[in-house]
């Protein structure tokens, strides 16, 4: 039943990747900007659905873990049908503009809404499995979630190569109405999710690798990092499609096939930063990863010729999400079972919420124009490097800490070093009494830590 549940989510966020790509990204933002004519307004939208996102997450998450993950997940999924039924409607119809907010704050709502569970139903189907096996299903996740958002731009290609390569509502309308469409798939794999069950066995080590507050302070720093990370990304995300537009005079093909290379290149470099971080361990793999892209948006931002721009913004594009499945499965390795969907809310947020900075980021597009706001997010990245690089200490290889990671475990399953919590104290548990065992249980997270490089990011 477990692993069935992970097999269904393996193809739930590539199905869900694809229909985003193509009836809620690039081209919805081209569609809205033809019709307003002002970048200010597609980051209204854009920020309206992160902010539902925002304001349903947490609360969904909370709802799950006390009532039941599956139950959430097919209330959110009401919403997501009703928010591509109402983009189709506002596209083919040419809707009013506050339509087409209304489909991005229902879609916004079910991100939130699902996006917890689902993590946490994943991580439910691999708690009994050793550290190695659940990062190498944490990057299978990972690598077809981004190469879901492949089937979108390919998609795109496709029906400006029949209709037109031109920047007109036609073209934008029949890509938006081909994403609503798909939606069928992922609604029908969420849908035959069915509730985990967690063995006493995956329970016992759940607990044993989390009874530290160390474990807490970790979850707590890789949610901040990722916060400040993508409030900076969003300033800029869904607005380079309308810089390769605008400014440096792409084509609609040529876009979309630079959006086709971007994700293609994050699921092979994934695979690249997981080798690298057996040796390194994580952190620093997630840390060298960030700067380097850091250093490329700033050099993006410096130029507007597309020979330097195309290959500026796929590396850039490559490095800054490559590692980002790394600190996921980071977080899943410092929280409790109970508690997944509450943390995984949190985390999820990030992928999504970077939304709401878009209103900032259209604004100031408006009046400072796109290298100055590529420049702000570079520092809000910069930013996030930092608040991770407090957990360098944490992170060794785990090559050698293998022994010091069963010692931990098997010290944190003994009464005294695994009290059972109430759900709303799960994130202050206690540390071990005994000095020598904590220090063994630290040194346990370090080394899981760098032995589960396996993940790749979702863009």
């Amino acid at each position: 039943m477990e692993r069935r549940n992970a097999r269904l989510i393996l193809g739930f966020f590539p199905s869900l990747t694809t229909c985003t790509s193509l009836a809620a990204s690039g081209p919805l933002a081209a569609l809205i900007l033809l019709r307003t004519g002002s970048n200010a307004k597609v980051g209204t939208a854009v920020g309206l659905q992160g902010l539902c996102n925002l304001a349903t997450a947490i609360p969904a998450a909370a709802l799950a873990d006390r009532y039941g993950r599956v139950a959430v997940i097919r209330v959110a999924l009401c919403l997501g049908a009703a928010a591509m039924l109402a983009l189709a409607y506002s596209a083919a119809r040419s809707g009013s503009y506050w339509t087409t907010c209304l489909a991005l704050a229902l879609l916004g709502a079910f991100m939130g809404g699902q996006s917890g569970s689902v993590e946490a139903i994943f991580g439910d189907a691999l708690a009994d499995t050793d550290s190695e096996t659940r990062t190498a299903w944490y990057a299978k996740k990972a690598s077809l979630r981004v190469l879901g958002n492949v089937a979108g731009p390919l998609a795109s290609v496709v029906v400006f190569w029949r209709l037109g390569d031109h920047w007109r509502e036609r073209e934008l309308t029949v890509v938006i109405l081909l994403g609503a469409t798909l939606f069928v798939v992922p609604l029908s794999l969420a849908l035959a999710l069915r509730p985990p069950r967690l063995s006493p066995a995956a329970l016992a080590r759940s607990t044993a690798e989390t009874s530290s507050s160390s474990s807490s302070r970790v979850a707590r720093t890789v949610v901040c990092a990722d916060v400040v990370s993508m409030l900076g990304s969003g300033m800029t995300i869904k607005y380079f499609p309308l810089f390769f537009w605008k400014e440096c005079g792409l084509s609609p093909i040529a876009t979309n096939a630079l959006y086709c290379g971007g994700p293609l290149g994050i699921a092979a470099s994934a695979r690249l930063a997981q080798i690298a971080s057996k040796r390194l361990g994580r952190i620093p793999t997630t840390l060298a990863t960030k700067s380097l892209g850091i250093a490329l948006l700033v050099a993006l931002s410096r130029t507007t010729t597309p020979r330097l721009v195309v290959p500026l913004y796929l590396a850039r594009t490559w490095c800054m999400n490559c590692s980002s499945g790394l600190t996921r499965s980071l977080l899943n390795e410092h929280v409790r079972a109970r508690s997944r969907a509450k943390w995984n809310a949190a985390e999820s947020v990030n992928v999504f919420s970077w939304s709401g900075s878009a209103v900032l980021g259209g604004f100031i597009i408006e009046s400072r124009g796109y290298a100055f706001t590529f420049l702000i997010t570079a520092a809000l990245q910069a930013l996030a490097a930092l608040v991770l690089a407090t957990l360098l200490r944490r992170d060794a290889p785990a090559r050698h800490l293998r022994e010091d990671l069963l010692l931990s475990i098997d010290d944190a399953a003994q009464p005294d070093h695994a009290r059972d919590h109430d759900d709303d104290d799960d994130d202050d548990a206690e540390p071990p009494a005994d000095e020598g065992a904590r220090e063994a249980g630290e040194a346990g997270e370090a080394g899981d830590a760098g032995e589960a490089g396996d993940d790749a990011a979702s863009a």
